[in-house]
């Protein structure tokens, strides 16, 4: 009998062991199901981020390289209008033909594009860059203020201080274009990151 009692322990205790080995086999292959599964998922975000990233990327820079376009071709057209405006006040008697108003809807129509790109590169950011285009959105608004009232000045008594203010504004001019086209290297220079 304490053969057949030792033959059912020895059984016992293998069913026990191979149910224990089962049980442990089990959640090992569960837990490494379940990190290759979280290591596929992150790599699949981490590559959805990147490629994100890249479009972005390429997304702002269009937008930036048109809307600096677009910002020294508003210039040009400015600079043009406040040298008309300039040649109507002082000029020859042949320049009494400029009028304000012609000079005055050209300026209008001069900065249209450049708010509209503005507004995309808001949408597209960052800050930094945001911001430095607002500066120089805003020295373009100031110029062309400048030369609106210089096409309006008949008598010639404000040309003196408004020829000031345009001069300031044309000198710092630069500098904000300089900050802008820096912040702008920064942000394109950054590789897309995958998310932390």
């Amino acid at each position: 009998m304490d053969e057949g009692w030792a033959a059912v322990a020895a059984g016992v205790a293998a069913f026990l062991g191979a149910v224990a080995s089962g049980w442990y086999t089990g959640r090992a292959a569960r837990q490494g199901a379940e990190k290759a599964a979280d290591a596929v998922l992150r790599q699949v975000v981490d590559q959805g981020a990147i490629e994100h990233g890249h479009w972005l990327r390429n997304q702002r820079q269009e937008t930036y390289v048109t809307y600096i376009g677009e910002w020294d071709r508003a210039l040009a057209a400015v600079e043009e209008q406040w040298e008309r405006a300039r040649l109507r006040i002082g000029g020859p008697p042949q320049s009494d033909g400029i009028q304000a108003a012609d000079i005055r809807d050209e300026l209008d129509r001069a900065t249209i594009s450049v708010e509209t790109c503005y507004e995309r590169l808001m949408v597209l950011g960052p800050e930094s860059v945001e911001e430095r285009a607002l500066e120089l959105l805003g020295d373009l608004q100031d110029l062309r203020l400048r030369a609106w009232e210089m096409a309006g000045d008949v008598t010639g008594g404000r040309a003196g201080p408004i020829h000031d203010a345009w001069t300031q504004t044309r000198n710092s001019m630069h500098e904000s274009r300089a900050e802008f086209l820096y912040a702008v290297r920064d942000v394109l220079g950054a590789a897309p990151k995958p998310r932390a």
